[in-house]
């Protein structure tokens, strides 16, 4: 255990791992308050990015008496290891499954670290999607859950890169690194970037933290076809309106993005989508809120300290 002093509280970081079904080793990262928390947040980071570019989010959580607990997901970051095993899920059939299984075991894991604490859960981008799917299933277990940078997105481009996906399985591997796939599913994402300096300007409008993510090692890698078919058959799953049904009626949703980030759809489409399916559910509490002029990664925008507090304020609510 580690203890870091920010303006006066301090902060203990733990780690550990466990062992999931397939024999993947699951990196978890344990940021908390030095006092027992109110309440802990079991966050989800988004794709082919690693939980350590949360640390920032989780110190301001920890000053307001919030525990935060983080994998690496498969694929990613330090469960993934090796650059040969990132961007690829399991050698199963079942990646997706696997990752909400790991997901499920680190809640249980907060349960039983700090029984009869509220919980809630926090997905960015493809982690809002496996929220989405989890929360389906395992709702009723948490006190609520936060979708950062979702969306929907073209449904039958989707289905194209499934087919795609699978053909280049059986052709070039499961693990083969595929730039075309890659293009396929991330390539428009900067399309409506003005005066872009980089392929990743889509990320934030703060050039510094586009840099970060550029130059970081564990940040940007090339998907593998496995990982494709795996992420999109999540993802046309969550789109079906048996998720948001089998959703628990009484599970707040608090649901962001920036104006501008492309994952949101022009003006902002897909995620208003999202926020109306939970609300055509008879979800009872659900928010959303669009910041102006912001990208997709809200949590490295110039505002990020509004959007941090506004997460805070908003769990602090629902305690």
């Amino acid at each position: 255990m580690a203890l870091l002093s920010t303006g006066g509280i301090t902060m203990k970081t733990e780690n550990y791992s466990f062992q999931s079904t397939d024999g993947v080793e699951i990196q978890v990262n344990k940021w908390l308050p030095e006092k027992e928390p109110k309440a802990v947040l079991h966050l989800v980071h988004g794709s082919v990015e690693h939980v350590e570019r949360y640390r920032r989010f989780a110190e301001f959580l920890t000053k307001g008496g919030i525990g935060v607990y983080a994998s690496d997901i498969r694929g990613h970051g330090k469960t993934a290891g090796a650059v040969e095993n990132q961007s690829y899920f399991s050698d199963e059939k079942n990646g997706w499954d696997l990752a909400i299984s790991d997901l499920k075991k680190i809640t249980s894991d907060i349960q039983n670290d700090y029984p009869g604490k509220p919980v809630f859960i926090f997905g960015h981008s493809m982690g809002s999607f496996l929220v989405r799917d989890y929360i389906s299933k395992f709702g009723s277990e948490l006190k609520g859950a936060i979708l950062s940078g979702t969306g929907g997105g073209r449904v039958m481009l989707q289905h194209v890169a499934k087919v795609l996906s699978k053909l280049f399985m059986i052709f070039k591997g499961r693990k083969s690194n595929s730039p075309f796939l890659h293009k396929l599913l991330y390539g428009t994402l900067n399309d409506d970037i003005e005066n872009a300096e980089t392929d990743l300007d889509f990320l934030s409008s703060v050039k510094e933290e586009v840099k970060k993510y550029i130059d970081d090692p564990y940040c940007g890698h090339t998907i593998t076809p496995e990982y494709l078919h795996e992420m999109v058959r999540g993802i046309l799953r969550i789109s079906k309106e048996k998720v948001p049904l089998e959703t628990p009626d009484e599970l707040p949703i608090h649901i962001f993005s920036g104006e501008l980030d492309p994952v949101s759809g022009k003006d902002g489409k897909e995620v208003k989508r999202v926020a109306e399916s939970y609300r055509s559910a008879n979800q009872k509490d659900v928010t959303l809120k669009r910041y102006p002029g912001g990208r997709h990664e809200m949590l490295n925008e110039s505002n990020r300290e509004e959007v941090f507090a506004d997460v805070l304020a908003w769990i602090k609510e629902r305690i």
